[in-house]
């Protein structure tokens, strides 16, 4: 267990902070009269060494790209509310770490931000929601060193689904967009 002082700026001075908080199969917060209950804290990590198609029963899980040489991850039919992480465990050396919705199942919309390794140059890049099928990054200028990461959820599943794509990514040289047309 631990136990909170009142450390607080002034203006929060009348305000009793204190707090128990336990960890056991989650976490749970109490004192007085609040309580935020129970927290799930067990995510589904699963590191991806080969290409392979996702399933919606996999939806929630962060994919670790976890081989230099790259892989593709295609994302399933179109549900709203799938979401899928994608993180960089193993820096990519050769081809590259690529997530696509695939021929007919939509299109990427949403941001991501990608900075340099070196520091300095940063960039935002924008899926048009009309011709982007997938984030590609090939451990240079469209992200893909370690750290990387990025999150996909259906929030469309009509007759052209849309994907909504959010994340930071982390390339080197001069970067340029992850999204692409294949």
């Amino acid at each position: 267990m631990l136990y909170f002082e009142d450390n607080f700026p002034n203006w929060l001075s009348g305000v009793n902070f204190k707090k128990l908080v336990t960890f056991t199969n989650g976490i749970s917060v109490t004192g007085g009269n609040t309580s935020l209950g129970t927290v799930n804290s067990s995510l589904n990590v699963v590191a991806e060494t080969a290409n392979a198609t996702l399933t919606a029963a996999q939806s929630g899980t962060l994919f670790l790209f976890n081989v230099a040489a790259g892989a593709t991850l295609t994302l399933p039919a179109a549900a709203v509310g799938l979401t899928y992480g994608f993180a960089v465990q193993t820096s990519i050396t050769s081809n590259s770490a690529k997530v696509t919705v695939g021929s007919s199942n939509g299109f990427l919309i949403g941001a991501v931000q990608s900075a340099a390794s070196s520091g300095g140059a940063t960039d935002q890049w924008v899926g048009n929601g009309s011709s982007h099928i997938s984030v590609t990054q090939n451990c240079t200028t469209t992200g893909g060193l370690q750290g990387s990461y990025f999150t996909v959820t259906c929030i469309y599943a009509g007759s052209t689904p849309l994907w909504l794509v959010d994340g930071e990514l982390i390339g080197s040289g001069t970067l340029a967009t992850p999204f692409a047309t294949t």
